[in-house]
């Protein structure tokens, strides 16, 4: 699981731990709604060239690296906190700073990168 720590320190295992939403999403949801897809081209098979299907290919290999990619910037950005190098250079940043149960708190927001294109980048991989 070359990706475990990442995820762990993602801001869904962090907030929820394992609360319902995580486990009914993991359990429920991502068997059901991600292979939907799959089901229904079992019983209505397209015919594909191989140029088509390469082309296909192509384009979800890109979509799960650059979902992995966007992820392992904002990871390398808070284990560093900040001082790290985002596509060659310098990223940007804000820090916000929040008051949480009464205590006053900071937090780096990265907005370079993957990150610089979308609040959420790393979601539209994933709907794609």
């Amino acid at each position: 699981f070359h990706w475990e720590m990442g995820y762990m320190c993602s801001m869904d295992i962090q907030h929820d731990r394992a609360g319902y939403y995580i486990c009914w999403g993991c359990l429920v949801w991502v068997p059901a709604v991600y292979t939907s897809q799959a089901f229904y081209l079992t019983a209505h098979a397209p015919e594909l060239s191989a140029l088509t299907a390469l082309a296909i290919f192509i384009a979800g290999f890109v979509c799960v690296w650059s979902n992995y990619d966007s992820d392992h910037q904002r990871y390398i950005f808070r284990q560093t906190n900040g001082d790290c190098r985002i596509w060659g250079r310098q990223p940007d940043k804000i820090v916000a700073k929040y008051v949480a149960n009464g205590v006053a708190k900071e937090s780096l927001l990265l907005v370079d990168g993957w990150w610089k294109i979308s609040r959420h980048f790393h979601y539209v991989p994933e709907i794609l």
